[in-house]
């Protein structure tokens, strides 16, 4: 993709390698509170299939792992999904390169979340594709998690 024709949520790949290039990452190492909390709540168990969209570095995926639940944690971050597979080598395979406006997967989830993703969707056409995408992938009783911004802890 030429770099002045991409979408603006294309724009992340850059930032993260301009970070990692200087030793750091780019958001909290602090997991989003709600993603266990809806887990807890409506009783998904280890044995269902979840989806993360939008994983970034992993905040979040590296909580839901370390609880032993089957993530499927997906950025169209090539640079993003790479730092994930080093700094938890123990789950590279969970980790895939995903542009969930322009890929399809060939399998189902019961909890499909995405957190601070919602917002960089600029475009009502993205918006839509992003929400026919989670209908597309989530089974008839499955739940879904949209989160927008928060405060960099909630």
């Amino acid at each position: 993709m030429k770099k002045d024709n991409r979408k603006y949520y294309a724009a992340y790949e850059e930032r993260y390698k301009t970070a990692h290039a200087h030793g750091v990452s780019w958001s909290s190492d602090v997991s989003t509170p709600v993603v266990m909390e809806v887990i807890d709540k409506y009783k998904i168990s280890q044995n269902q299939r979840i989806l993360e969209i939008g994983c970034g570095e992993g905040r979040d995926s590296r909580t839901v792992l370390e609880h032993g639940f089957q993530l499927t944690a997906t950025d169209i971050s090539k640079e993003a999904i790479a730092y994930c597979k080093k700094i938890m080598p123990e789950y590279e395979n969970n980790f895939r390169i995903l542009d969930c406006l322009s890929d399809a997967l060939y399998e189902k989830f019961d909890f499909i979340f995405s957190i601070a993703v919602i917002h960089m969707l600029v475009l009502d056409e993205d918006r839509n594709g992003f929400y026919q995408f989670i209908r597309n992938h989530l089974t008839a009783d499955g739940i879904a998690l949209i989160c927008t911004m928060g405060d960099g802890e909630f």
